[in-house]
């Protein structure tokens, strides 16, 4: 994904519910971001990254939390309701998204 420059040791946020985590990984992983053992298994979690050359550090938060404290990150992978809460505008803050509704937002 050439128009996405990450910097090195980004903070991410995401959601703390399993199903989510799972769609942020797959997402990061087909975007280039980071290579999981199998990008096609939906039980895929942290443990399970195989690669993160941006070493990038990952905190999970429950969603209702997000709008809070998503300012103390470099980015967030956030569904677009929590997103618009957060006063982040989906479309044009996304770095890359899914469908629209689940995106990564730079918030710095």
């Amino acid at each position: 994904m050439d128009n996405l420059k990450l910097k090195m040791a980004l903070k991410l946020l995401f959601q703390m519910t399993h199903q989510t985590e799972q769609r942020a990984l797959i997402l990061l992983d087909k975007n280039g971001i980071i290579k999981l053992k199998d990008n096609t298994n939906i039980l895929s979690s942290v443990k399970d990254i195989a690669e993160n050359p941006k070493n990038i550090q990952f905190t999970e938060v429950e969603a209702a939390q997000l709008p809070r404290v998503i300012k103390d990150f470099d980015g967030a992978v956030i569904n677009g309701n929590y997103a618009i809460e957060a006063g982040l505008n989906p479309t044009k803050d996304a770095k890359i998204s899914r469908r629209k509704r689940f995106t990564i937002c730079k918030t710095s």
